[in-house]
């Protein structure tokens, strides 16, 4: 099967933890509305995603889950199933974990800037998530 090839598990509590990392997604995504519309903790949203909150309320969930769902399979797939597991085999869980993190990390900071204490979090809690 090519679940087993690629590093995905089929398991009962695979799938249910797989749920859970998708719910507690969408909950961080609406989150990050709520703060940047309502109380402005977070820098002013951007022009589409004031768009977004014109949509209907069927069509926002339905993006907003579809968009969370493939972007983090895609990196699951690239980052936990691909790389982890070859630099595990190459440098051992410890390094090839906290390696993993560490370019995990770094190459979201090409999406947006971090600052030093964003990036070590990270680090640190991808590490102990991997």
């Amino acid at each position: 099967m090519l679940g087993g090839k690629v590093g995905f598990n089929f398991k009962p509590k695979s799938i249910l933890l797989f749920i859970v990392g998708v719910a507690i997604c969408c909950l961080t995504f609406f989150s990050s509305f709520f703060l940047s519309s309502v109380w402005g903790i977070i820098s002013s949203p951007a022009n589409w995603i004031q768009n977004l909150f014109q949509l209907n309320t069927g069509t926002f969930f339905i993006l907003a889950f579809t968009q969370n769902f493939f972007n983090a399979l895609w990196q699951e797939i690239i980052f936990r199933a691909y790389l982890q597991t070859r630099l595990v085999k190459v440098y051992g869980a410890m390094w090839g974990i906290l390696l993993t993190s560490i370019i995990f990390v770094l190459l979201h900071g090409f999406i947006r800037a971090m600052s030093v204490m964003e990036i070590l979090t990270g680090i640190v809690i991808f590490s102990f998530v991997g």
